[in-house]
C-alpha cells in the first residue's frame, strides 16, 4: 500500500493516535544495526515513522523507543520514500 492509499484509510483505523515527535530505533533484524526515525504519531496498535529509505526496510522490523519499549516486534503494513506505517503484533498497554 502506498501512502496515497493510507490517506484514504484514515478513517478506517482500529486505534485513535497521538501526534507528536519522538526518536525511534529501528532494526531490520533482532540483532541488526539500528536507524533512526522519527515517530509522527502513535496508537496502541501501531505507529507512523518517518525514516530515511523507509522502502529498504523488510515486512518484519523491531522499534525501540521510550513510548514503545526495547525491540517490539511491528509489521510494516505501508511504506512511500521516507515513511512506513507498522501495526505491532501486541498492543501497547497503558
Amino acid at each position: 500500500m502506498t501512502s496515497a492509499d493510507n490517506d484514504n484509510n484514515d478513517n478506517e483505523r482500529d486505534a485513535s493516535r497521538v501526534h507528536g515527535l519522538e526518536p525511534v530505533q529501528v532494526y531490520a533484524g533482532k540483532n541488526s544495526t539500528p536507524v533512526t526515525g522519527v515517530i509522527k504519531n502513535i496508537s496502541e496498535t501501531g505507529t507512523h515513522i518517518r525514516i530515511v529509505d523507509a522502502e529498504s526496510f523488510p515486512e518484519r522490523v523491531y522499534l525501540s523507543s521510550s513510548s514503545i519499549g526495547e525491540k517490539r516486534p511491528a509489521l510494516v503494513r505501508w511504506r512511500d520514500e521516507t515513511n512506513i506505517g507498522v501495526h505491532f503484533d501486541e498492543p501497547l498497554l497503558d
